[in-house]
């Protein structure tokens, strides 16, 4: 709209059009609006008028008011909502990201699985067209469990076939464990003319090495988010022959044997090369454990818009990337003001201990700071005078 007091709004955040005048944003009632400023149209950023930071057209959470602003209305167009910090979940909010979607939002269970493997799949297939060798080359195993990972491996391994890759997929567990989902995926893949070996419980040591011989690629698809006990005995035995394989490994979801809200290793752990993670990050991949037995983590979406979900089930954790920090600065005018820039004061040194203030002032300055100033005791500004 053009009108000078044109304005939208969703929920509680109201928020000025470009061609809105500023007192008109400025009386609104939400504590949140942007403002744009004249030569900020061109570039699409406007300021938040609560806590003045820049920010760009397409939305963001602002990070003192973390109200989220929407990208301007254009004549014809919905105003389009997005975040730009990273959602990250627990293990009860996977859980019930699932309900929800399925239960609330008639999201079938089997949608949700279908497009989580083939999510991984596509990444799979990136990833091995780039190997020696290409796609004609590369032997994928996939070692599936009798739960929802093993369905999400299921898929992974059709997806795979469909694309001209040998894969096979080992089925850790008794055949008749598996139920819902996971069946039909298997039913699915066996029925396509995929191979299948059960590895019953009791199965020993040297016949799971022997059917991971020869794979070029290896996918994790045994536990899920849903373990929450130590891995033992038969299952035990198949995370330690896919870690000591000398092969590449890719988990679904997480490594196998990593807790999805701590990242401890429950018993033993899968050690992947990268992690293919679903709909969002989890709380263990975050920690330093998870994140150094996970490897490169990527997130597969599930194909569903989920504004909606995530505010029925919340959020653990907010992830802040390099990216969602450059949102916020601008470049510098050439010719701006040392002071237009922010001025910040380090309270800090004393004699015979003053690196601490340098190193404060210093990284000001590279943060972008137009002035740096120490406040210290005469004593010691004669150490830092020369700096």
């Amino acid at each position: 709209s053009s009108g000078s007091s044109a304005k939208s709004s969703f929920g509680s955040c109201a928020i000025a059009s470009p061609g809105a005048a500023t007192a008109t944003a400025a009386s609104a009632s939400p504590p949140h609006s942007r403002t744009w400023e004249p030569k900020a149209r061109a570039r699409g950023v406007g300021r938040c008028m609560a806590c003045q930071l820049p920010e760009p057209a397409r939305g963001v959470f602002f990070p003192s008011c973390e109200r989220k602003v929407p990208r301007a209305r254009q004549p014809g167009r919905p105003v389009v909502y997005s975040r730009a910090v990273l959602p990250i979940l627990s293990r009860a909010q996977v859980r019930a990201y699932d309900v929800h979607a399925i239960e609330e939002r008639s999201v079938p269970s089997i949608v949700l699985m279908e497009n989580a493997g083939r999510g991984a799949a596509e990444l799979l297939v990136g990833d091995l067209r780039t190997r020696s060798g290409g796609l004609a080359a590369a032997r994928v195993v996939v070692v599936a469990g009798t739960g929802n990972n093993g369905g999400d491996g299921f898929v992974v391994a059709r997806h795979l076939a469909a694309a001209g890759i040998v894969v096979s997929v080992i089925l850790a567990g008794r055949a008749d464990k598996l139920g819902g989902d996971a069946r039909a995926n298997h039913d699915a893949f066996i029925e396509l003319g995929g191979t299948c070996t059960v590895l019953p419980p009791g199965t020993d040591r040297a016949m799971i090495d022997a059917e991971l011989d020869g794979a070029t690629l290896l996918v994790d698809a045994l536990f899920g988010t849903g373990l929450d006990r130590a891995i033992d005995g038969f299952h035990a035995d198949v995370v330690r022959a896919m870690d000591e394989a000398e092969t590449p490994v890719w988990s679904l979801d997480l490594p196998s044997g990593l807790d999805a809200d701590t990242g401890v290793v429950l018993g033993v752990v899968v050690r992947a090369t990268r992690t293919v993670t679903f709909a969002h990050r989890k709380l263990g991949l975050t920690t330093p454990r998870g994140a150094e037995l996970a490897g490169r983590v990527d997130v597969a979406g599930l194909g569903i818009p989920d504004a909606k979900v995530l505010e029925a089930v919340g959020v653990a954790a907010w992830g802040l990337e390099a990216s969602d920090v450059a949102r916020w600065l601008q470049p510098r005018r050439v010719g701006a003001h040392k002071h237009a820039a922010g001025d910040v004061l380090v309270v800090a040194g004393s004699p015979g201990t003053t690196g601490a203030a340098l190193l404060a002032a210093r990284g000001a300055m590279r943060a972008g700071a137009g002035l740096a100033t120490i406040a210290t005791f005469s004593e010691a500004r004669a150490a830092l005078d020369p700096h």
